[in-house]
């Protein structure tokens, strides 16, 4: 460590511009500092900003041909922009698909743009089930020619050409989640995993999807600080334990701070890409705050982590939704180990509409209502929700369901656009929301107390 004096200038490991003057005599090497500064200026400022997902980089499953097995390896990314923890933005600019088995051997040459983030480990889908983690990264390459002048040691009867344009793009990777080998997964959660994966069908594939989500959410990480929130502030320099599975798989070097993970994926060698599960990885941009050194629950990242367990129930029940042949015959225990601290479930078996039997859903729970609630209570509802730990569905703890009046009041009223209805579910430490309160309550969609 050096030591300086007040106000003297402190210059080491500075952003080094290039320094222009009347008579300098300008080389390829003074152009690319100046692209180098700029580059270190942008990614001081992405920092700053935090890392994650911006918008798009949506992954969905490709068409199945009907082939199986490596046909079927091929996955739908869209277009959009990410930052990596290393400040560099990643943008797609067009939809693509990702073939997920290498087939072309012969790669650009690299053009160096991002020096810090090494070349990624070339990486195969392999025979049997598998869990994958689709990451984008940094890739640059060179594009079109331009002639040179001769000047720089080339001959001036032939000078050639050389690269007219680096491009910055980007490039998707595959990292391997073996349950086996990874530090931080439970043996009795693991011998589950290793069951699902061989036992098939609709139900299997659920829970599995379910446990690796939350295994990525970290369900732990909530009660491991009320249980000791002393352990990291007390400790800031001893490397923390991987408190889920994308920081199990950076601490082995899997995953780097130039890569944004974008899906979770589950291959085998049958069936192709059996399902594609965005929102168990994939976070909004997040900043660091000051209350991540106690590893405090409620910072930024923290509530992007608990907007992304929203969305991945919502999407992983849509998918149960569309697929299932019969979704009133749906039980939470079957499907789900976790639930988020709360969600909607669409209604279904009146008027044609297909959705769940929430007493079926709930059956060997413990649960209260439903009860009515007004629309203006549903966003405080699931704010508040969120500030709490997920469900497990087998603890037998209470969680209240509740039925809005305005959807009700529409769905009742009949017509060719009624709505789906639905029923939100909320962990039982949430505040209870069914009260009544005089002059806001609606003597038909309202609750009372039985004295």
């Amino acid at each position: 460590m050096g030591r300086i004096e007040l106000l003297q200038p402190f210059l080491e490991g500075g952003i080094r511009n290039t320094n222009f003057f009347n008579g300098r005599l300008l080389s390829a090497e003074d152009l690319r500092q100046e692209q180098q500064a700029n580059r270190e200026r942008d990614s001081q400022l992405a920092r700053a900003v935090g890392a994650g997902i911006v918008h798009g980089l949506e992954v969905a499953r490709a068409p199945q041909s009907g082939g199986g097995g490596l046909t079927n390896a091929v996955v739908r990314v869209r277009a959009g922009l990410a930052l990596n923890e290393s400040g560099v933005a990643l943008a797609l600019p067009l939809d693509t698909e990702v073939a997920l088995v290498r087939e072309l051997e012969a790669v650009n040459a690299e053009a160096g743009l991002f020096a810090t983030c090494a070349p990624p480990k070339q990486t195969a889908v392999v025979a049997g089930a598998g869990m994958y983690l689709l990451v984008v990264a940094p890739a640059s390459g060179y594009y079109q020619r331009a002639p040179v002048s001769g000047l720089g040691g080339a001959g001036l009867t032939s000078p050639g050409c050389g690269s007219r344009y680096a491009v910055e793009g980007v490039q998707f990777k595959l990292v391997s989640v073996d349950i086996n080998t990874l530090a931080g997964i439970p043996a009795d959660v693991r011998t589950q995993l290793n069951t699902l994966m061989s036992a098939g069908g609709a139900a299997n594939l659920s829970l599995l999807r379910n446990v690796m989500a939350y295994l990525c959410f970290g369900a732990a990480q909530t009660a491991a600080f009320a249980r000791d929130p002393f352990a990291t502030a007390n400790h800031p320099d001893a490397p923390a334990a991987p408190s889920n599975v994308l920081g199990a798989l950076s601490a082995a070097g899997e995953l780097t701070r130039c890569d944004v993970p974008l899906a979770l994926l589950y291959w085998t060698a049958t069936g192709g890409v059996d399902f594609v599960d965005m929102w168990s990885v994939r976070r909004r941009v997040t900043r660091a705050t000051v209350t991540d050194a106690w590893g405090t629950p409620g910072g930024d990242a923290e509530r992007g982590l608990r907007e992304a367990m929203s969305m991945q129930f919502q999407e992983h029940l849509e998918m149960l939704r569309a697929s299932a042949s019969s979704a009133q015959a749906v039980v939470a225990e079957n499907y789900f180990r976790y639930l988020p601290p709360a969600g909607f479930l669409p209604l279904g078996g009146v008027a044609g509409l297909v959705g769940f039997n929430y007493q079926t859903v709930f059956q060997n729970t413990t649960y209260r209502g439903p009860v009515y609630i007004n629309g203006a209570r549903v966003a405080a509802l699931l704010h508040e929700a969120r500030s709490y730990p997920p469900i497990e569905v087998k603890s037998d703890e209470m969680f209240w369901l509740y039925l809005v009046r305005e959807n009700q009041q529409a769905f009742n009223a009949g017509g060719a656009n009624r709505p789906q209805p639905y029923v939100i579910f909320a962990k039982g430490h949430t505040p209870y929301q069914g009260d009544s309160q005089f002059d806001l309550a609606y003597w038909d969609y309202s609750n009372y107390a039985l004295i």
